[in-house]
């Protein structure tokens, strides 16, 4: 499977729903690139305006669960209620991988779920499975590559993982680049933001934000600051409230040496 195989749905309408801009970016780019016409919704509320709009036909709903002001499962319970939507397949796109998690994404009518990172070759899988040939209006057209940058890459950066990271970037430097900054620009400060979250007891917020670090952290490839982000989160998960504070310090370490790391691998590629 390459990058070229999406045009087997070039025509096709998607609606996004994801809160994180930059999880948004990478369904663009792989998507549109293929003549496929992305829709963005950022929180389910949203999803379910854009859906009552008369000329807004879609084949199908990739459907984040992690979101505020109306998560995934919100979203998807209020769609599967509507008989009218009952012909629009909904994937689930998360990093949540616990079985209890899966199975209540299904409960709220999910027809299938898409694991974060992004993986291009399941979201190519999951296309073949919902979406009709027939449903397409366009004809696919040869596919035009992105060139590639040959900037001259770094041997290797702790804490940064720059080549599974452009890997999971559609195989594009630029676009890993593109990420990278605005990773930067959106989470440089977020070790403020916990700790505040934290100090305030607002545990729902903190715990939000370490699944969206941990989506990211994967899709950029840090896996330390993932390994840190996950413990946290788990903590959440088994409701080990009073070891949450201790989290804090490690985060902000943590993301002192992700930032670094970022902008080495910056000025030597």
């Amino acid at each position: 499977m390459t990058a070229d195989s999406f045009n087997d749905f070039k025509g096709s309408r998607i609606l996004v729903v994801e809160d994180s801009f930059i999880d948004q970016k990478l369904f663009q780019n792989i998507l549109e690139k293929s003549g496929i016409k992305v829709t963005l919704a950022n929180n389910g509320q949203e999803a379910l305006k854009l859906l009552e709009k008369k000329d807004n036909k879609f084949d199908l709903i990739l459907m984040d669960i992690s979101m505020p002001i109306m998560d995934g499962y919100d979203a998807i319970a209020q769609i599967r209620h509507n008989s009218r939507y009952n012909h629009i397949p909904i994937v689930a796109s998360t990093s949540m991988t616990l079985e209890s998690e899966i199975n209540k994404m299904f409960r709220s009518g999910a027809n299938a779920y898409l694991g974060k990172p992004l993986n291009t070759g399941y979201l190519y899988t999951i296309l073949q499975n919902f979406i009709s040939k027939e449903n397409i209006n366009e004809k696919p057209e040869q596919f035009k590559k992105l060139k590639k940058l040959k900037n001259k890459r770094p041997q290797s950066i702790e804490g940064l993982d720059f080549r599974k990271g452009i890997k999971l970037a559609n195989d594009s430097v630029e676009l890993y680049r593109e990420v990278l900054n605005e990773f930067v620009t959106a989470y440089g400060n977020s070790d403020e933001s916990i700790k505040r979250m934290v100090d305030e007891d607002r545990y729902q917020q903190a715990k939000r934000l370490c699944l969206d670090m941990k989506g990211l952290t994967a899709a950029i490839g840090a896996y330390e600051m993932f390994d840190i982000v996950d413990s946290m989160h788990k903590q959440y998960i088994y409701n080990n409230l009073h070891l949450i504070p201790k989290f804090v310090e490690t985060y902000k370490d943590g993301l002192v040496k992700l930032l670094a790391a970022i902008e080495q691998y910056k000025s030597q590629s």
